[in-house]
């Protein structure tokens, strides 16, 4: 259980610095590409679709942490869920 319990602290605070350094970069790349006049429809279409490409990572990066977390806790759980039951 301590395993479980450090694990879960650790990819938690790794998941914190992740974010922390890519988002900044993410923030600043993305002023850079809006900071440029859009001159045509497709032009306004590939901004939108980048900004977008940037928030569709950090979702899967938290889905990723989600999905790990899970697969960490899910035999407690079902063990508890288990003896409830009975």
């Amino acid at each position: 259980m301590l395993i479980r319990v450090i694990s879960t602290v650790t990819l938690v605070l790794l998941y914190g610095v992740f974010s922390v350094l890519f988002y900044d970069a993410a923030a600043s790349i993305m002023s850079q590409v809006m900071g440029v006049p859009v001159d045509d429809s497709i032009n306004f279409l590939q901004k939108i679709y980048e900004m977008s490409f940037y928030d569709d990572f950090f979702r899967l990066v938290f889905l990723v942490l989600l999905v790990v977390l899970i697969l960490i806790w899910f035999t407690p759980i079902r063990n508890a869920l288990r003896k409830a039951s009975m």
